[in-house]
């Protein structure tokens, strides 16, 4: 029997609404890493949506028009991993799933 209460879980924050929040993290672990996949996982996904392939050009559009106007810090999400002092910068759950499991496209069913 184990006790689920002991377990530690990643924290999401979304800015700008949990800006203060993200920066009293930072602040209390001045040490901590910080990874940003963001933009590298957006151009992921923008190649799964198109798999026949985009020129450059297209790419970066295609990019521009995902992140809307917005600075790249307030997309996605911003995950901290306690166990790891890590702090994670990625995709929505959404699009971070639809990336995950591209490769399997034709392998798995979607319900």
């Amino acid at each position: 029997m184990s006790d689920h209460s002991l377990a530690i879980k990643p924290n999401f924050y979304k800015l700008p609404q949990d800006h203060l929040l993200l920066e009293e993290l930072k602040s209390k672990h001045p040490e901590m890493q910080i990874f940003d996949a963001f933009q590298n996982q957006v151009k992921e996904l923008i190649k799964c949506r198109h798999p026949r392939g985009l020129q450059p050009t297209q790419v970066e559009e295609a990019v521009q028009s995902y992140v809307a106007g917005r600075a790249w810090e307030e997309c996605g999400n911003w995950v901290y991993f306690p166990w790891r002092n890590s702090l994670v910068h990625i995709l929505d759950e959404q699009d971070f799933i639809e990336v995950r499991t591209n490769r399997n496209q034709y392998k798995i069913a979607r319900k």
